[in-house]
């Protein structure tokens, strides 16, 4: 596990940021354009590559508790997520069939 130091002071830019913070995700997901034909006759599977469809997460952390007990902290967490269509290519009403690789190998799909 690594460790680091957080400035303690209040209103110090570390601590403000670490306390709410903003990150981007991009989601590139492989979807099956011939689902059917694999699952009920075998076939390749035709995969196309989607979007990009980003996301904001914003973490925010309540409840601090420095510990100098013990040297940690000890907080209650919440992230939530925001579709961002001006930067993605698709919407959230889009229709994804991708393969779940568990289930695809427990039905024999996967050659390995």
């Amino acid at each position: 596990m690594k460790s680091c130091e957080l400035e303690r002071k209040n209103n110090s830019v570390v601590l403000n940021v670490w306390i709410c913070n903003l990150i981007q995700h991009l989601f590139l997901p492989l979807c099956f354009t011939n689902f059917y034909q694999v699952t009920n006759r075998g076939a390749k599977p035709h995969l196309v590559e989607m979007g990009p469809y980003v996301y904001e997460q914003r973490v925010h952390r309540k409840n601090i508790t420095f510990n100098d007990n013990n040297g940690t902290v000890t907080f209650e967490q919440t992230r939530t997520y925001h579709f961002v269509p001006e930067k993605s290519n698709g919407s959230e009403a889009d229709v994804v069939c991708t393969i779940s690789a568990p289930a695809a190998g427990a039905n024999g799909m996967v050659c390995v």
